[in-house]
């Protein structure tokens, strides 16, 4: 527990604990080119969690997109860490508005996902990790179809 009733989630994604998202962003805060994303104490805060499996970047935001993803890549901070900053970065510099989408998701994206967690939800923007090559094309075709409602 970081504070007082609320769940460190930090010790169940190693990912977080290990050299592909803490040191490189330990790194990245104390770059001088990340001063531009700095809190007005001079701080660099890391929003804790957001959906990195997708992400959907109007053109006229591109430009911070880039210098925001670039920054990220300097210090190797895997993806699934980086994007809630990136997101942030974007909100911050141009002033952007952030939606989330609804995911219907389940570990492994096997064939019987949509049927037994995606259907019965209803509403849901994104089906994830329903993969073409892993499922094949009929599969998929098939798996996909029954989304239509």
């Amino acid at each position: 527990v970081l504070f007082d009733g609320v769940p460190n989630f930090y010790d169940k994604w190693d990912m977080l604990n290990g050299r592909k998202c803490g040191g490189g962003q330990k790194r990245m805060a104390m770059d001088p080119d990340s001063a531009k994303y700095r809190e007005k104490d001079g701080s660099l805060l890391f929003p804790a969690y957001t959906q990195a499996d997708f992400l959907f970047v109007p053109t006229k935001y591109s430009g911070e997109f880039v210098e925001a993803t670039r920054l990220h890549t300097k210090h190797g901070i895997y993806r699934e860490c980086s994007v809630p900053k990136i997101v942030d970065m974007i909100r911050q510099q141009a002033d952007a508005t952030v939606r989330v989408v609804d995911l219907c998701s389940r570990k492994k994206g096997k064939p019987q996902m949509i049927q037994e967690v995606c259907r019965p939800r209803g509403s849901f923007a994104i089906a994830h990790p329903m993969k073409i090559g892993s499922l094949g094309p009929q599969v998929f075709d098939e798996e996909m179809n029954k989304l239509q409602f």
